[in-house]
């Protein structure tokens, strides 16, 4: 399983006025693509096999325009070459979706305002499911091989100091700053589904599995 480390919405390499201008066709000149139909084409990515081997889900990106970002939302094809949208994800992008043991669902990241927090898509739902409530969201996750527990990545809290120059001046990135070390937890799915989302505090189904302010876990291998 290869990692992906859940990324913020990428905004759009150039505003539009430039776009338009650059793409408007010469007087004269036979018509082709230009630079906006290029990148109005969907990208599709991240595809992973369910455990039958009857269905793919995939990522499809395309640009908001009215939003000045690209938006990412999971789809699925089954073996009868039709496919649907699984996510719709008013605020951003659904991304890193991943199977849930028997294939009967999909767990995906998308931040609805609470930071990247991880949902459950039943395939024979409408309603996806919250797993977590991490205050600030998470790094990244994996599945575990029975399928009932999920790995996750958390950053720890921030320094103080970085919290105050937050507040008092807003959020930026010094270059060379370290960022807060993070650490891997445990999450026992259904648990984490009966609360409603599992939280750092005050639940059973979460518990950390490593720690430490001198040590930071990056990626899942």
């Amino acid at each position: 399983m290869s990692p992906k480390m859940h990324a913020p919405r990428r905004r759009l390499a150039f505003p539009l006025l430039v776009l338009l201008a650059l793409g408007a066709p010469q007087t004269g000149s036979a018509q082709g693509p230009d630079i906006v139909d290029v990148l109005n084409v969907a990208q599709i990515s991240a595809p992973r096999i369910s455990p039958d081997g009857s269905a793919v889900i995939y990522t499809k990106t395309v640009p908001d325009w009215s939003e000045n970002r690209y938006d990412s939302e999971v789809f699925l094809a089954d073996a009868q070459n039709t496919a649907r949208q699984l996510t719709r994800s008013p605020h951003g992008s659904a991304t890193n979706a991943q199977w849930a043991a028997g294939g009967d669902g999909v767990f995906y990241i998308a931040d609805l305002g609470h930071g990247p927090q991880i949902h459950l898509q039943e395939l024979s739902g409408s309603v996806a499911l919250p797993v977590t409530a991490i205050t600030g969201g998470l790094l990244d996750y994996a599945v575990s091989p029975d399928g009932r527990h999920l790995a996750l990545l958390l950053a720890e809290g921030p320094d103080p100091a970085i919290l105050a120059r937050r507040e008092a001046l807003g959020r930026f990135t010094i270059v060379g700053e370290a960022p807060p070390a993070a650490h891997l937890w445990l999450l026992d799915i259904g648990a984490a589904i009966e609360d409603g989302g599992a939280s750092r505090h005050g639940t059973h189904a979460l518990r950390r599995l490593t720690g430490g302010s001198d040590r930071s876990v990056t990626l899942f291998s």
